[in-house]
């Protein structure tokens, strides 16, 4: 079972985690405004590394 971005569960399938920071009626589209962009430096967090092993 996959885990879940938003909390420390298994993913239920919810869709929660595609819905829009800035318009909770919209999916998001990956427009990338809610991300502040006005800062002196730009980061990710990354939570893990999964490898194809085939």
């Amino acid at each position: 079972m996959e885990e879940c971005v938003l909390e420390d569960k298994g993913c239920r399938e919810c869709g929660e985690c595609l819905i829009c920071d800035l318009d909770k009626k919209k999916r998001c589209d990956n427009c990338m405004e809610c991300l502040d962009m006005d800062t002196g430096f730009k980061a990710i967090r990354i939570d893990g590394v999964d490898y194809d092993t085939e």
